[in-house]
């Protein structure tokens, strides 16, 4: 019934998403918790979702599996699962860092560990041999002009990862929206008159 009612594609890909989750089953609380957590990613794969709609609409590209861009933006951070579970002392000076000097939490976090959790999150995936649009789209989701096959994705996922930190979509650890990279704009050719309507999907939905 999953099948017909979604199609194949997309059902592979929500059980990829559930399963990769399933691997993180929690954090240490005192760093962030896994409530806010899970909300921001929710957040983000609803915009992503929404937003690779548009793009699609915009005749731009053919996309009909825009839930690809919900699952990336389910996983994006889930590097900083992996930092907050193995590192949890290096992820909190991190976290103590970006909030005492106003900084972005992946560039705290390159400032202490010499690597962010996108970075984290690419290797991951890789590791596992999950699909390259998806490494991709989590590894440069802070720098999506450095992705090589799938500049789409990573643009969308960054994008997606802004709107949803700056109307508080829960929280993964970064108390400061991240500046949006240009070239994201450049890549994806949608105008800024988008993200209200985004914006509003995702919340109904959310």
């Amino acid at each position: 019934r999953a099948i017909t009612i979604i199609g194949t594609q997309d059902l592979r890909d929500l059980i990829l998403a559930t399963s990769v989750i399933k691997v993180f089953s929690g954090i240490p609380n005192d760093l962030v918790t896994m409530e806010s957590f899970w909300h921001h990613s929710i957040g983000c794969a609803l915009v992503a979702r929404a937003l690779a709609a548009r793009y699609a609409q915009s005749g731009q590209r053919h996309e009909p599996h825009t839930e690809r861009f919900f699952v990336a933006g389910l996983v994006h951070d889930i590097g900083s699962l992996r930092i907050y579970r193995k590192i949890p002392g290096l992820a909190r000076e991190a976290l103590l860092r970006a909030a005492d000097q106003g900084e972005v939490l992946h560039v705290a976090e390159h400032a202490v560990m010499g690597f962010d959790h996108a970075a984290v999150g690419g290797e991951l995936l890789r590791a596992w041999n999950l699909p390259t649009h998806l490494e991709e789209a989590v590894a440069f989701h802070h720098a999506p002009e450095k992705a090589t096959h799938f500049p789409i994705d990573a643009a969308l996922i960054h994008l997606a990862n802004i709107i949803s930190t700056a109307v508080c979509f829960g929280n993964s650890g970064n108390q400061y929206v991240a500046p949006l990279q240009n070239a994201a704009w450049d890549i994806i050719g949608l105008s800024a008159s988008v993200i209200e309507p985004v914006v509003i999907e995702a919340e109904t939905h959310f």
